[in-house]
């Protein structure tokens, strides 16, 4: 419990200080000013990062007398998949980045055009003007684009990617993808592993499960982490703080992280 607090801590310190950044910046307007589609995509992944950070926080505060460990690792799995999809797509050459938008963008819509077939094909529901976009998309895109040029690559494809060109993540691509991906898995889905490993509340008339807290440590530790990436790469374009105080706060959530690994959790 030791650990899993003092990261806690850590972890709300340093989401508070970018919330005021945010704050601070946008003078009660909503959102940042964008000038094209890559902006945009940042600014919303920044802002969807931001919410699941804070319900993170929420389920995985030790002071709480309900403890969401096991509910808590969806948002996390999600929190990575964003910097996954933002790592990609943020690429140092400009015209290679606008070719990801537009897979990122087409094999979006190929996707929304496969349910809404779907959807009207099993509840006879009427066809939305939105839906007829979509099918005119899907239907130019498929015209337009050869297979390659729409399917996005898989996760695993992604992070190939994204560790060929940030030297960070050198040698960490099997950790990241089989700790994060794979082992949320077993809680994000009801499996053997997810029956085994928790139990039923002590306290009499609660009916909830109760995780191990290493579960909430190691959720928290990879949360906070790939938010950091997250807020950087929205750093870089907005400005939300000085790099120098992004880097000091960073810094200092690492020094803690590093600090907690040893302690009683």
């Amino acid at each position: 419990m030791e650990a899993l607090k003092k990261l806690w801590e850590a972890s709300e310190e340093f989401f508070k200080e970018i919330e005021i950044s945010v704050s601070s910046q946008n003078s009660g307007q909503k959102g940042f000013p964008v000038k094209d589609d890559w902006e945009k995509i940042v600014a919303i992944g920044f802002f969807t990062a931001l919410n699941k950070m804070k319900a993170i926080l929420y389920l995985t505060n030790p002071s709480n007398n309900q403890i969401y460990f096991m509910e808590s690792t969806s948002l996390a799995r999600n929190l990575w998949e964003i910097w996954l999809t933002l790592a990609w797509l943020n690429h140092q050459d400009e015209s290679k980045r606008d070719e990801r938008i537009i897979q990122f963008h087409n094999d979006s819509i190929i996707d929304q055009e496969k349910l809404n077939q779907a959807i009207v094909g099993e509840t006879s529901a009427e066809v939305s003007e939105d839906a007829q976009w979509v099918k005119a998309e899907s239907q130019r895109i498929k015209e337009n684009f050869p297979k390659k040029k729409w399917k996005m690559p898989s996760k695993f494809e992604l992070l190939e990617d994204v560790v060929s060109r940030d030297e960070r993540f050198k040698d960490s691509l099997s950790l990241y993808y089989n700790i994060i991906y794979k082992d949320f898995s077993h809680y994000v889905h009801f499996t053997w592993r997810t029956i085994s490993e928790i139990k039923l509340s002590p306290i009499e008339k609660e009916m909830i499960v109760c995780p191990h807290q290493d579960l909430g440590f190691k959720c928290l530790d990879i949360s906070c982490g790939f938010f950091i990436f997250i807020t950087e790469i929205s750093n870089n374009i907005f400005k939300i703080i000085p790099d120098e105080n992004f880097e000091k706060l960073s810094k200092d959530w690492l020094r803690i992280q590093g600090e907690t690994r040893g302690l009683p959790r």
